[in-house]
């Protein structure tokens, strides 16, 4: 259910390429194992190999795609780089640590973490300090404060989505489906999961309802959710009003 990996596997889809996956465990730490950190020092996923090459960022592995394979398949990603698209994309992408943050504690709460000797395992070897500092916190609870700046930053990011949409109409850049439009879908995708009030923002419900319809939406997204997982998620959402994403809005 990794968002960042979400994103690959929606180009890799529409671009009707041929894969293979190789799933890592996060919950039990496997990305701190050696044989991943030697090819993703960050120990992030996704990290993507062909024919020898390695490119660890799902943003660049999406660049990579296309310039790579941009006339493959049905569709066409409208792949243009300038300055706006850039910086678009860019925050777009910096969204991923508040929606890391209000996962983990809006859903990811109801998930098994790592046991103790996986957690000591994790501490010790995995490079990435940002991210075992962020799992010593969650397993010590995470502070409200953090969760509420995490919302808060959402919140204003998502009403900058309703206006450019607004602007753009169909899509976020030139009324067509471009890489900054992929990059967002698993961002919202999973802010529907802990029911965040999409339906106060009509261009963005309206532009989801456009992705959804897509075969690639099934493929690269809703059939890798386990789904007694999504139902401990929307039990877990609904049980408490006082502890769920709106009520931090």
């Amino acid at each position: 259910m990794s968002s960042c990996s979400q994103r690959v596997r929606i180009a890799l889809c529409i671009k009707e390429l041929t894969w293979t996956s190789h799933a890592l465990r996060l919950d039990t730490g496997e990305h701190a194992q050696p044989e991943y950190l030697k090819i993703n020092p960050q120990g992030l996923v996704p990290t993507l190999i062909n024919n020898g090459e390695v490119i660890n960022e799902s943003i660049d592995i999406l660049h990579y795609i296309e310039e790579k394979y941009g006339s493959i398949g049905s569709q066409s990603m409208g792949y243009s780089v300038n300055k706006d698209s850039l910086h678009l994309l860019k925050k777009i992408d910096d969204a991923q640590k508040d929606v890391k943050t209000c996962s983990f504690y809006f859903l990811f709460r109801v998930r098994s973490m790592m046991n103790p000797d996986q957690f000591e395992y994790f501490q010790k070897n995995h490079s990435n300090q940002y991210l075992v500092n962020f799992h010593e916190r969650f397993r010590d609870g995470l502070e409200i404060k953090e969760v509420k700046d995490s919302v808060e930053r959402t919140r204003l990011f998502f009403e900058f989505i309703e206006a450019k949409l607004n602007h753009k109409e169909s899509y976020l850049l030139d009324g067509s489906f471009s890489i900054c439009d992929l990059a967002l879908i698993p961002n919202v995708h999973r802010f529907s999961l802990m029911k965040w009030p999409f339906e106060r923002y009509p261009n963005i419900s309206s532009w989801f309802k456009k992705i959804k319809a897509n075969y690639w939406f099934q493929e690269a997204i809703l059939n890798w959710e386990p789904q007694e997982m999504l139902g401990k998620f929307s039990s877990f959402v609904d049980k408490d009003k006082n502890d769920n994403v709106s009520a931090f809005l």
